[in-house]
């Protein structure tokens, strides 16, 4: 059984070079509580398609 880092590094791999795309569509940066409501806003329209990221 391969291990959580080997699987996230062949992810990585495959995302680097085109074979699969990533669902993120929106990020939001930096982690704070307008950045939280705008990012549950996007997520309760259920008109996004994708992944919401809030990152620092």
């Amino acid at each position: 059984m391969k291990s959580q880092h080997e699987i996230l590094n062949i992810i990585a791999d495959l995302l680097d070079s085109a074979k699969i795309k990533s669902t993120v569509t929106k990020t939001l940066s930096p982690i704070s509580a307008v950045n939280l409501r705008e990012a549950l806003r996007f997520v309760e329209t259920n008109h996004m398609l994708g992944k919401v990221v809030v990152t620092k």
